[in-house]
This record gives C-alpha cells, structure tokens and sequence, in this order.
C-alpha cells in the first residue's frame, strides 16, 4: 500500500522511484535496490537506494551491456535470481552476494527492478513476491505517467497539424504577459481551410 502511494506522487521520476525504493528497502534485509533504465546499448542506475560496497557500485555505475546473459533474460522478460553460490567468487569477494532482478516494461521503456545481497543469504519467496509485485506496482505507475503525458499533449495540440491549439496559445499568451509587454499580431490567410483539407 505504502508502494501504491509513492508511485501516485507526482514528481520527476527519479525522485518518485526513490522514495519507492525506500518503501521497500526494510523489507529486504542486508540489500541495496536499484532501479536501472535503458540507455542506448546499456542497462545503467536510474537510482540506488541502500548501503552498497564500492566496487560494486563503480560496476553499476558503468552500466551493464544488453549482450550480457542476464539482460538478454530480461529483454525477453524473465527474472533473474542469483543466490551465493550462482555468483562468480570475484563478485562475491567484492561484496555481491546475491541478485534478485525483475524486468519493468512499459510501452517501449526498459527497466529492471533490482535487489542485491550483502550477506549470503538466498533469496525467500516471499522475498521474490513482494519484488514481483513491486515491480507490477512500477511498471502501472510509468504506464500512468506515460498516459496523462499523452492526455496533456493531446489536449494542447492539433491533431492534423500537430501544431498547438487554442488551449496552448492561451497558456503561451498568459505567460507571455506575465513577463511583461507583448506585441500579439493577427494574419488571416485566404484558402487557408483548402489547404488544410488537402
């Protein structure tokens, strides 16, 4: 319920994702979340929340390329589990003991929801569950955003011209004279209508 509220807020998108993650944290003892993003052949940190060993951050940091296996799983959608002993020993003595990703698609957007391990210990279901479900929770919030985003344009702009209408020259004008002195000029272009139509 406490997720569900956080992700109604308005507020940029990492602001909002971060006060979820901090929902979360205390649910997922001796871990760190973060919540990564698609950006162009990579999978990078939109946030962090929770104390994180610093190799291990510097890695986040870099970004993770989509050829790996474990985003080549989530690209197709599946999450990825890794308990202790899935983990490489270099991971392992650097301070990542487990991984626990869940993949977050709205529309064309790519994300993963990931809790990480400092201890060894693995992952519960009900520690996989409230993930998953905190990853559905995400995924609604970014599929909202993305509608009302679609509703405020659409509300400001034509749809043959994609030009702004009515509504947006009002917004402008009252900003416009909100800084000052404004000259406004009018033209009316004969046959206009014809080439619109066509």
């Amino acid at each position: 319920l406490d997720l569900t509220q956080v992700m109604a807020l308005s507020g940029s998108l990492p602001e909002v994702t971060l006060q979820a993650l901090e929902v979360l944290l205390p649910a997922l003892p001796h871990s760190w979340m973060v919540l990564w993003f698609r950006e162009g052949p990579l999978l990078r940190p939109l946030v962090s929340c929770g104390e994180q060993p610093e190799a291990i951050a510097q890695w986040q940091r870099r970004g993770v390329p989509l050829t790996d296996a474990f985003a080549q799983r989530l690209l197709a959608g599946a999450a990825v589990q890794l308990n202790p002993p899935d983990l490489p020993e270099r991971l392992r003595n650097e301070g990542l003991h487990g991984a626990l990703l869940m993949p977050v698609r709205a529309g064309e957007t790519l994300m993963v929801l990931g809790a990480y391990r400092r201890e060894p210990l693995a992952w519960s279901p009900v520690e996989r569950d409230l993930l998953s479900v905190a990853a559905r929770v995400v995924q609604v919030s970014l599929e909202r955003r993305d509608t009302l985003a679609e509703l405020r344009s659409a509300a400001v702009t034509d749809s043959l011209t994609g030009l702004g209408n009515r509504r947006a020259f009002e917004a402008d004008l009252r900003a416009a004279l909100a800084r000052g002195p404004v000259t406004l000029v009018t033209l009316d272009v004969d046959g206009l209508k014809q080439v619109n139509d066509t």
